[in-house]
């Protein structure tokens, strides 16, 4: 048991996994001796029965443990509170006391609520990273274009701040800080002037800080544009909506933009491709269609087909 560890020589536990169906509270309260010496990283889930489990949250915090979650696009753990409401994708949850903290932070693997630092943006860095991009070469071979449309201010802050993330260099803060204003910038483009690709560019970096829902509904929207017939336009660059797509090479611009869309959603829209079943595989066979079917799309499909006894 965690009461006995010590007594059995368990020592110097550095992360601990809790997924018990909802009583992860109690066993962490049977187990607080353990906790207290140990002060592990933990992970558990924060949802029970489709509803955030409070309980558990009130539990830690009352034992000095702090709440973390994933940041998907940079690898960090950030704080719970930081960032937001809960997304409704959002299942593991991380707790850390204070020391632990210190030591994931020195590793570069934790951002403290503390650990404020200003985001290094460089004005129209931007444009240099998006032309090294594979698939900005096939969309414009001629070179980037200087966007006139509504927001573009706002569309330009967002893509530097969205490649300043990248920067490894940086400290988890400042990427934070870089990714955080990247989604600030491409929420305000958006409401200037929602293009498919500024589309993808939001559902990228929604994505990327761990708003899932948000970025599905930006590739839903996508989506929807293209069944209407709308086209995807060249008059702006964008990001491609997932980093699948940032290598893949343009063979129709019409068909690139409908793929990468069809693709990003399909990855993004349920919490496993389980669930959508049949859906998933109309999705797929459209790929197929129209010559964009990645070898993990192409596994995908051949499972759901013999599943379906296609």
């Amino acid at each position: 048991s965690l009461v006995d560890a010590a007594q059995q020589g368990i020592r110097d536990i550095t992360f601990c996994r809790l997924g018990t169906q909802g009583e992860e509270a109690h066993i962490f309260e049977g187990g607080l001796r353990f906790f207290a010496d140990e002060s592990p990283l933990v992970m558990t889930e924060l949802r029970h029965a489709g509803a955030i489990n409070t309980g558990l949250v009130e539990a830690f915090a009352a034992q000095g443990y702090a709440a973390y979650r994933l940041v998907p696009g940079l690898g960090v753990l950030a704080p719970l509170a930081g960032l937001g409401a809960p997304d409704a994708f959002l299942l593991k949850v991380f707790f850390c006391k204070p020391d632990r903290a210190a030591t994931l932070a020195a590793r570069g693997l934790l951002v403290r609520p503390d650990d404020a630092a200003p985001a290094d943006v460089t004005e129209g860095a931007w444009r240099e990273a998006i032309s090294r991009m594979p698939y900005a070469q096939g969309l414009w071979p001629q070179g980037l274009p200087a966007s006139s449309l509504p927001g573009a201010d706002h569309h330009g802050r967002a893509l530097d701040a969205w490649f300043a993330s990248r920067h490894t260099a940086c400290s988890p803060a400042s990427r934070l800080a870089a990714l955080t204003a990247a989604l600030a910038a491409t929420t305000q483009s958006l409401e200037a002037h929602a293009s498919i690709g500024r589309l993808f560019t939001a559902a990228r970096i929604a994505r990327a800080i761990g708003r899932r829902k948000a970025a599905v509904a930006l590739l839903d929207e996508a989506m929807r544009r293209f069944s209407a017939g709308h086209a995807l336009a060249l008059d702006e660059a964008f990001l491609a909506p997932s980093e699948g797509f940032d290598d893949v090479p343009v063979q129709g611009v019409a068909a690139w933009g409908l793929a990468a869309a069809v693709e990003a959603h399909e990855r993004r829209r349920a919490w496993s491709w389980y669930y959508t079943g049949y859906a998933s595989l109309e999705s797929l066979d459209a790929l197929e269609r129209i010559g964009y079917l990645s070898p993990a799309m192409a596994q995908r499909r051949a499972v759901l087909r013999a599943r379906f006894a296609l």
